[in-house]
């Protein structure tokens, strides 16, 4: 719920003060140095970069996207390829940039519903969302190790 409070703070102050894009990136999110030139050079509404799950909490380093519950056909075959493409279902608030398009009309969910209701929402709204496996974060686990996920 905090998390998306203060999405919802800097939200405001990006529409108050123009922005054209929000980066958010999660306090255990490292982000390799191409992350914001890569992000902004790929097309959609809100770019997501591919993020390894922590073994802690789910037993695998598979990246989020990649999860049966996150609903995203055939996400680890264009990863495999390094190729871009739209999702059609959820991933994290990881490391995810965000087009004045949505963040002038969509607030960041609160309380339960989360990321995964948020990218509900963006769909029903019919932005589109991609998935740019060419930035690769590594996830800082619970335990302290770096989560690399495999490519």
């Amino acid at each position: 719920m905090n998390i998306a409070f203060n999405q919802n703070k800097a939200r405001q102050k990006a529409i108050a003060e123009a922005y054209d894009h929000m980066l958010i990136v999660e306090s255990d999110i490292i982000i390799p140095k191409h992350t914001i030139p890569t992000l902004l050079a790929t097309q959609g509404d809100v770019i997501v970069a591919i993020t390894p799950e922590r073994p802690t909490k789910v037993k695998t380093d598979e990246f989020i996207v990649c999860m049966s519950w996150n609903n995203n056909k055939d996400a680890r075959a264009h990863i495999d390829k390094k190729e871009a493409f739209e999702m059609t279902g959820s991933d994290g608030y990881t490391c995810v940039l965000v087009s004045r398009k949505v963040f002038s009309v969509i607030e960041f969910p609160v309380a339960s519903s989360g990321d995964m209701g948020w990218y509900n929402v963006l769909h029903q709204k019919g932005f589109k969302v991609i998935c740019q496996p060419n930035v690769h974060t590594f996830h800082k686990d619970i335990d302290g190790r770096i989560i690399t996920g495999r490519v």
